[in-house]
């Protein structure tokens, strides 16, 4: 196990700081614009949401969060997020109470929208995106990829910082998604460093602020199970000073470990819950609302495709959409789970989470537009070894969220992140030679890459055309969501084509441990 209690990264801060720097300038120019619900009584929107929630959590008892009340309405933005989320919402409530009592004050705080109330509430997102998501993509960058260039790891942070999709929907839209992606991405770097408990930690932080963080639950289980049970094989196979007794008495310590954080972490985030079976299972099912249906708005899974074509809601009852939904994405993560499980390093299991994230957005129960923000992390992470895919999938992310986009007023930033987005990070994937500095010529391509240059041409062109025809045509009332739905059913394909390429390509792609070896970002040598 290695020794990882300070990293210290010799890196060339020339490029980095610019880099960071700018990522939390495009944050703070995006929160310039409008948000979720901004002046639309009486429910608002996100935004009054996570303000409302501070409104709640510091005016009421814990015991009262999560329950419906006189002092608090579940039917008006009830808190429907895990522990942490209240207790952040509690620390933010606190702070806005100090500086403007009346944007906190209970019941006559609702749909505050003052212009200094609005800047505060943006700063917490800011600064908690600062603390949490980029510091750990820069600690992930400069300590995973620490054979690139200080230049292609300061290009490689920019990338993944810059990512539009999580720009426009928590400083655009307004939520705090930074905190939970930021948490996965710490677990992480523990993890992959040997570090069980404290990765365990951070990942169990991570569900304990967003229950969607459960999309890489069975990634972090299969390769955690398969370090402890493959690391005692292969030291009995290949010690002859280790004994079998003493191998497995490591292993069961390691499995320990890990059980221990993730309850000390849960038993810590619930403990004003666990007095009573009741009231925990009042949080749970405020956490899971089964009742609201299959997926909510259209949004690109499989079951809002295949309701254009067959009204499953209408043919089933909702207990038999919800087994069929459990059974589909059990299905789709099981393959890539099992051979992260048998094979575990760091490149399958930054695949698993992506097949993983991708089965649970594509085939699970209730899911959001959103959540697209799940499987786009570990791409996001895989993008050293393949850009262009990376390119590709955040550009589809960013188009599936249109809609969302729209609804909020967003269209300005968003037209503007799609074009610099796609020429800046589809340039640098094309051209990226080695060594860096000698950017002038394509990188001769092969097969793979050319497939995925023509994918991204022609997904560019049908993404063009889709809002094209958006324009010139003005869809009759009976077919009104039409191009909301031809926006779906188009992001639908995509995603489930990166679902299939992805579990084969891990199932059955040789050299899969090595493939960021021969990256185009590689260099032999240093700055």
């Amino acid at each position: 196990q290695s020794t990882w209690g300070v990293t210290v990264v010799c890196v060339s801060f020339n490029m980095l700081i610019p880099v960071v720097v700018f990522a939390v300038l495009a944050r703070y120019l995006v929160s310039l614009h409008s948000y979720s619900g901004m002046g639309k009584p009486p429910m608002y929107g996100d935004f009054e949401a996570q303000r409302h929630w501070c409104e709640v959590t510091i005016n009421l008892p814990p015991a009262e969060w999560y329950t419906n009340s006189t002092n608090n309405d579940l039917m008006y933005w009830g808190l429907d997020y895990p522990p942490l989320t209240a207790y952040v919402s509690w620390g933010c409530g606190k702070l806005g109470s100090m500086l403007q009592p009346a944007s906190m004050a209970l019941y006559s705080s609702r749909g505050y929208e003052t212009d200094s109330n609005k800047m505060f509430m943006r700063l917490t997102v800011l600064a908690l995106d600062i603390a949490i998501f980029i510091s750990s993509i820069v600690c992930f960058v400069h300590t995973h990829l620490k054979r690139f260039t200080t230049t292609s790891s300061s290009v490689l942070t920019g990338l993944i910082l810059l990512q539009p999709a999580y720009i426009l929907i928590d400083h655009g839209h307004f939520q705090y998604n930074c905190v939970m992606l930021g948490l996965t991405v710490w677990a992480i770097c523990f993890i992959t460093k040997g570090h069980f408990f404290w990765g365990s930690v951070m990942f169990s932080l991570a569900l304990n602020f967003k229950q969607m963080a459960l999309y890489f639950s069975p990634a972090f289980f299969f390769f955690l199970l398969g370090r402890c049970v493959f690391d005692y094989r292969d030291n009995v196979k290949l010690s002859t000073t280790i004994s079998p007794r003493f191998a497995l008495s490591t292993m069961l310590r390691r499995l320990s470990v890990v059980a221990s954080a993730v309850i000390i972490t849960f038993v810590v985030c619930w403990l004003p819950w666990l007095d009573s079976l009741e009231s925990a299972s009042q949080v749970f099912r405020r956490l899971f609302p089964v009742e609201r249906g299959l997926f909510e708005d259209k949004v690109a899974n499989f079951w809002c495709a295949l309701s254009v074509f067959i009204k499953l809601r209408q043919l089933f009852d909702l207990s038999v959409l919800l087994r069929f939904s459990i059974v589909a994405t059990l299905i789709g993560f099981l393959p890539s789970c099992l051979d992260c499980f048998v094979r575990p390093s760091i490149n399958r299991f930054l695949l698993t989470l992506m097949n993983c994230s991708l089965s649970f957005f594509l085939f699970s129960f209730q899911v959001h537009e959103k959540s697209i923000l799940l499987p786009l992390l570990p791409v996001s992470l895989l993008v050293s070894s393949f850009p262009l895919f990376g390119t590709w999938f955040g550009t589809v992310s960013l188009f599936s969220l249109y809609p969302l986009l729209v609804r909020d007023g967003l269209v300005v930033p968003y037209w503007s992140f799609l074009v610099s987005y796609v020429v800046v990070a589809g340039w640098i994937s094309i051209y990226m030679t080695r060594p860096f500095d000698k950017l002038k010529q394509p990188q001769k391509s092969g097969l793979q890459e050319r497939i995925q240059l023509y994918l991204m041409m022609l997904t560019l062109i049908c993404i063009v055309a889709l809002h094209i025809f958006e324009v010139i045509y003005t869809p009759p009332q009976k077919w009104k969501d039409l191009h909301v739905l031809l926006n779906a059913v188009f992001c639908f394909c995509c995603f489930f084509l990166t679902w299939i390429i992805g579990v084969v390509y891990q199932l059955f792609a040789p050299h899969i441990d090595s493939v960021s070896a021969n990256s185009q970002f590689s260099e032999s040598k240093t700055d």
